[in-house]
């Protein structure tokens, strides 16, 4: 299947692909086009559009959704709990100390932590 030889590439009509992608659901489009560019410094930026255009439905299926809580908000439809009146938030200062010595030490943890903390 790998042997360039036994595949007739004279020519940049159609060269053989594997093509590696999940099922798609009903409409659907597919994570690429079919006729796209073979050259790749024109492949991108083709890629970029069709995503977006791709990405199209989902956008306006967030817009409504979005537009509709904030709707919901306005009118006191939507019960937003405050935690920090119904509950005391453990620390995690406690999670914090069990960790190795050269964990804490890393500044990404210690500023992880930090920010969860008092934030």
């Amino acid at each position: 299947m790998f042997d360039r030889e036994n595949y007739n590439v004279s020519t940049s009509d159609e060269l053989p692909q594997l093509t590696y992608m999940s099922n798609l659901a009903m409409n659907e489009l597919a994570p690429q086009h079919n006729d796209n560019t073979m050259q790749y410094q024109d492949y991108h930026p083709e890629l970029e559009r069709w995503a977006i255009f791709r990405s199209l439905p989902a956008i306006i299926n967030f817009d409504k959704q979005l537009g509709d809580l904030y709707k919901n908000l306005a009118l006191g439809l939507v019960n937003v709990p405050n935690y920090t009146e119904t509950i005391n938030p453990p620390t995690l200062l406690s999670y914090f100390l069990t960790l190795p010595e050269w964990a804490r030490k890393n500044s990404i943890v210690t500023n992880c932590f930090y920010a969860m903390e008092y934030h």
